[in-house]
């Protein structure tokens, strides 16, 4: 009884300092960003490029700038460990954006529709597990086993049409609006952050709130992390099961 007693003083202690060391620790600011001609970008980028041309073509994805990203955690220099690529599609029709982002922490896609009341929708295969705090108004759909860009797009397009309903259209990007696209989608993510309570920002400068730092702590270990899971699969399951045929 005394070292299960032990071991639960051990993981108490764990599930506490680590979310209050993150929270005297962690600060960050928006990315920094930069396009980069895509003939120039490395040899990953180009097999990206290549990869979304051939699985959803010109009509499904339109390349508008690859971005330089760099690191947004406050005292990190700005080198090319630090840095990765984002290469930025959109379907303007639909009003969906692509984003793929190629970096030394591994590779992922992003879809993404703004409507025109403000929410947002997100389809990912992102495969590491969320850490951001739940925003009410962005809708977000992890499915790290779809590898398939244009399965990943077809989720997307059911997810898309179960949020918005017969309520708000999507937001069709203007072309000027396209330009920093990238740059303002991070922000955009720390500012959702902030709006949440799950961090605060000073100048430039966020850092994570009591609240944020456990959230984000505990959303990446048990128990909270099979629930997430398990919900993330759910969720997968029923866009699936809504584009397959009667």
């Amino acid at each position: 009884m005394s070292a299960l007693l032990l071991v639960l003083a051990l993981l108490s202690t764990f599930y506490v300092l680590t979310p209050l060391l993150a929270m005297a620790s962690l600060r960050q600011s928006p990315p920094r960003t930069r396009r980069v001609p895509p003939q120039e970008a490395p040899e990953p980028v180009s097999r990206a490029i290549s990869r979304w041309g051939k699985e959803l073509g010109p009509a499904g994805a339109s390349l508008v700038a690859v971005h330089r990203i760099a690191s947004s955690l406050v005292g990190e220099e700005d080198d090319a460990g630090a840095a990765g690529h984002v290469l930025h599609y959109t379907d303007q029709a639909a009003g969906v954006h692509g984003m793929d982002y190629v970096t030394p922490h591994g590779q992922w896609q992003v879809f993404l529709t703004r409507l025109e009341d403000g929410r947002e929708v997100v389809t990912t295969n992102y495969a590491r597990a969320m850490t951001t705090t739940p925003h009410p108004r962005v809708h977000v759909a992890r499915m790290p086993g779809v590898r398939k860009l244009g399965w990943l797009r077809s989720l997307h397009g059911v997810h898309v049409a179960r949020v918005q309903g017969a309520a708000a259209p999507a937001a069709i990007p203007a072309d000027e609006q396209l330009a920093d696209f990238v740059a303002d989608h991070e922000r955009r993510t720390l500012e959702r952050q902030r709006e949440v309570g799950a961090m605060v920002c000073d100048g430039d400068v966020y850092r994570p709130t009591l609240r944020g730092a456990f959230t984000s702590a505990w959303r990446q270990l048990p128990p909270l992390l099979w629930v997430n899971r398990a919900r993330d699969r759910r969720l997968e399951r029923s866009l699936t099961a809504a584009l397959k045929p009667a």
